[in-house]
C-alpha cells in the first residue's frame, strides 16, 4: 500500500487538474453572477455556496481558468505565503482580471507586522496550546526532545525563536509579505479600495471565512470555530475592491 500511495496521490491530482474546467463551467452556469464566490488554495472547512478549488484544481501561479469579470469574490487563507512574490504579483493581476467591477478580494496570510508583535513567553492558556500544537508537535518535536536530553527546556527554552522559524522556514513557505507591502501592490495594480484588517474583520463580514482559533482549534467544524474568541498570532487580512 505504501508503494502505491504516491502514485494514487499523483493520479488524483492529475484527475482534479483535468476535470477542473468542467467543474468551473458548471459552477458559473448554475450560479448567478453576483453570487459567484471562489476560494483558492483549498480550505479547512466546507463553505456552502462557495466554489472551493485546491492547488490541484487551480495552480494560482498560472493563468486562472476563469473568464474575465466572471467572479464576485475571491478568498485565500494561508495560501499567499506559499509562492514567491513575483508569482504572487502575477496571481494578483489574474485575480483582478476575473473579478467583476466592484468585486472583492480577501487575502489572509502570515504578516510581518503581526509576527513581530508576537511574544509567546507571555503565559496564558492559548499561548501554551499554540506552543504544544504547532511548535512542538507539528514542527520541532525531535528538536524539543534533543534540547531536553541535554538539560534544557526544549522549545520553551526560547519559544519566540522557534515561532519565527516556524513561520519563515516550515510548511514550504516561500515569501512572508507585510500587509503594508501587499496593500501597496494591490493599489499599484489598480484596485480601487484596499484596507488592512485583523482576522475576523473586513469589508464584508460574510466573507471573513478564516479560522478564529489558529493553532488552537485544529478541527474542521466552521460553526464550532465561530463560537470561540479570535486567536491568531500570525495573520492579518488585506481586503481589496476592484
Amino acid at each position: 500500500m505504501t508503494v502505491f500511495r504516491p502514485i494514487k496521490i499523483r493520479a488524483k491530482r492529475l484527475y482534479q487538474s483535468l476535470t477542473s474546467p468542467f467543474l468551473i463551467k458548471k459552477y458559473l452556469h448554475n450560479t448567478s453572477k453576483k453570487n459567484r464566490k471562489l476560494i483558492l488554495g483549498g480550505h479547512w472547512t466546507k463553505n456552502e455556496d462557495w466554489l472551493i478549488l485546491d492547488q490541484s484544481h487551480q495552480d494560482i501561479t498560472k493563468k486562472l481558468k476563469f473568464p474575465s469579470s466572471s467572479i464576485n469574490t475571491i478568498f485565500l487563507e494561508h495560501v499567499f505565503e506559499h509562492i514567491d512574490l513575483d508569482k504572487a504579483i502575477y496571481f494578483l493581476k489574474e485575480a483582478k482580471r476575473i473579478l467583476q467591477k466592484g468585486g472583492h478580494l480577501r487575502i489572509i496570510s502570515p504578516s510581518i507586522e503581526r509576527i513581530i508583535r508576537t511574544d509567546l513567553n507571555k503565559s496564558n492558556r492559548n499561548n501554551k496550546t499554540y506552543i504544544n500544537n504547532i511548535l512542538i508537535n507539528l514542527h520541532f518535536k525531535r528538536t524539543d526532545a534533543l534540547l531536553k536530553s541535554i538539560g534544557l527546556k526544549g522549545v520553551k527554552e526560547d519559544v519566540n525563536t522557534f515561532f519565527l522559524n516556524s513561520i519563515f522556514r516550515e510548511n514550504e513557505h516561500k515569501f512572508i509579505c507585510s500587509a503594508r507591502l501587499l496593500k501597496k501592490i494591490l493599489l499599484a495594480l489598480g484596485f480601487k479600495k484596499v484596507e488592512i484588517f485583523p482576522p475576523g474583520q473586513g469589508f464584508i463580514k460574510e466573507h471573513c471565512l478564516e479560522r478564529y482559533q489558529r493553532g488552537i482549534y485544529l478541527g474542521s467544524d466552521f460553526k464550532k470555530d465561530r463560537k470561540k474568541k479570535i486567536f491568531d498570532i500570525e495573520s492579518l487580512a488585506v481586503d481589496a475592491i476592484k
